[in-house]
């Protein structure tokens, strides 16, 4: 029996890079960094604590080359937002046993520079 090593598509490293200098970004304003988080509902690529707002928060992390398909932005849409909804109140029920705030903020990559934008709304 054989087994392959499964192979990274080169978008997949770029985005973990991005996650990486994300994580790094967050760390140096102060947040308790804890890195990708995983459940039933889906996955944020970040799980972080706002200590300054005693908020837990979760990140998306969108980068872009350039602007060919838009800004990282633009690919939050109604859908993305819902399933984020859903793994916030598993967080909140799960984890912090109904006794904490979590928000949701995105960070974008654009030609290599961050914008933060924090308390995206569901």
């Amino acid at each position: 029996m054989e087994f392959r090593k499964e192979k990274r598509h080169r978008n997949d490293l770029y985005g973990v890079y991005y996650e990486k200098k994300a994580c790094k970004y967050l760390d140096k304003i102060g947040y308790e960094v804890y890195g990708k988080y995983r459940c039933i509902f889906g996955e944020i690529d970040i799980l972080a604590y706002d200590k300054k707002n005693d908020e837990f928060v979760l990140v998306d992390v969108k980068a872009r080359k350039n602007d060919r398909y838009g800004y990282g932005r633009e690919a939050i849409d109604e859908h993305r937002l819902f399933r984020v909804q859903r793994i916030a109140k598993f967080i909140m029920h799960e984890q912090l046993r109904d006794e904490g705030r979590v928000r949701y903020d995105v960070i974008e990559f654009h030609d290599g520079k961050p914008t933060y934008i924090k308390n995206v709304q569901f």
